[in-house]
């Protein structure tokens, strides 16, 4: 199963008893998150990309993405937050946030491990895109 939910921890008032309340339920497992000054949400998830904002509205920007089974465990906002990079196994994703096209960056094929076939042409068709 992939599953997950944004939760709230927090105090009602100083010294009492901390809380935890749903915010909101995802489609998939969460793996990083990326908060934008506006308090928007980027939430890297098992099998999307998704955008969570203060009305906790959910927002898919990428579904069926190519990590299936790259790990994507970080992720960060670029300065002026126009591009999401996500840290994964083998790659890093940059994702545009205005024309939601993912590129897969790494610095030269001597990294890479040699993928299954069908894995490789899957990954390479999600992109392309």
């Amino acid at each position: 199963m992939s599953e997950g939910s944004v939760i709230r921890i927090e105090r009602p008032q100083p010294g009492a008893r901390w809380q935890a309340a749903t915010v909101t339920k995802l489609p998939f497992a969460p793996y990083a998150v990326s908060v934008r000054r506006d308090g928007t949400a980027l939430v890297t998830l098992s099998d999307s990309l998704v955008q969570i904002d203060d009305g906790r509205g959910i927002v898919t920007l990428l579904s069926d993405p190519p990590w299936g089974g790259l790990y994507p465990n970080s992720s960060v906002l670029s300065p002026d937050e126009h591009k999401l990079y996500i840290g994964m196994r083998q790659f890093v994703g940059e994702f545009d946030i205005s024309t939601k096209k993912l590129r897969l960056l790494v610095p030269s094929t001597r990294f890479l491990n040699k993928l299954p076939r069908k894995q490789e042409q899957r990954i390479r068709r999600q992109c392309a895109g």
